[in-house]
């Protein structure tokens, strides 16, 4: 359930923010995390490509994009950037 409850934070983060009742500190958190996103290699418009690869900021392993929808994503405070950046 760990991967799902990921998905449902970020989806329902993203719908509070659409109708102003976010907590102001999850939007800054993402704000930040979708800066880093902005240059990402594996990011392709508003996704982060699984057909793409990059190496782990921490670990130097050469990984590719999750395919989640980036905005979203960010959102949910328990995920994280597939290459450590967040």
């Amino acid at each position: 359930m760990g991967r799902i409850n990921e998905i449902l934070e970020g989806w329902a983060n993203y719908v509070k923010d659409e109708f102003h009742v976010l907590d102001p500190r999850i939007k800054d958190i993402s704000r930040q995390r979708l800066e880093r996103c902005d240059t990402c290699s594996l990011r392709d418009g508003k996704k982060c490509s699984p057909t793409r690869y990059g190496t782990h900021v921490s670990t130097g392993e050469i990984t590719r994009g999750c395919g989640c929808p980036v905005a979203q994503k960010s959102m949910s405070l328990q995920s994280s950037c597939p290459l450590g950046k967040w």
